[in-house]
């Protein structure tokens, strides 16, 4: 897979990407994805999609040659849903993570940053464990 900077359409601290070329890491979101309050907020992402595009960036970042998002899973899905009904989306805007981020940084970054649907306290323990699985104390 290329990279970012060379499939991007525009160049700032915000790119834009046709959001079939951001895959989501499986097992990586802490959300539960038949969850019937995430699949409403998916479904309300859709429409404000739709009707205005995507106004905040998701957080992507590379591994292996392959992009994917480490903020912004609901509004990928909900991208890909609006382009599944037909919708012409043809770029969604992103940005990277910083220079040296690790995948404990990505983690704890998905807490800190959430300015959609804040996780669930299930959630929430979801993305604690899988910092102490990465080397963090409970403490931290």
């Amino acid at each position: 897979m290329a990279s970012i900077q060379s499939l991007a359409q525009g160049r700032s601290d915000i790119f834009q990407l046709d959001p079939r070329e951001i895959s989501i890491k499986p097992g990586w979101n802490i959300r539960e994805d038949n969850d019937p309050d995430n699949i409403a907020h998916i479904e309300m992402l859709s429409r404000s999609i739709e009707a205005v595009g995507v106004k905040e960036p998701l957080t992507v970042y590379t591994d292996n040659g392959t992009i994917y998002v480490s903020d912004g899973h609901c509004r990928l899905k909900a991208a890909m849903l609006c382009i599944e009904r037909g919708v012409d989306l043809k770029t969604v805007p992103v940005k990277t993570g910083g220079r040296g981020e690790s995948e404990a940084d990505r983690v704890a970054a998905t807490l800190i940053r959430n300015s959609g649907k804040k996780p669930t306290p299930l959630e929430q323990s979801r993305a604690v464990k899988r910092l102490v699985d990465l080397g963090w104390q409970v403490k931290d």
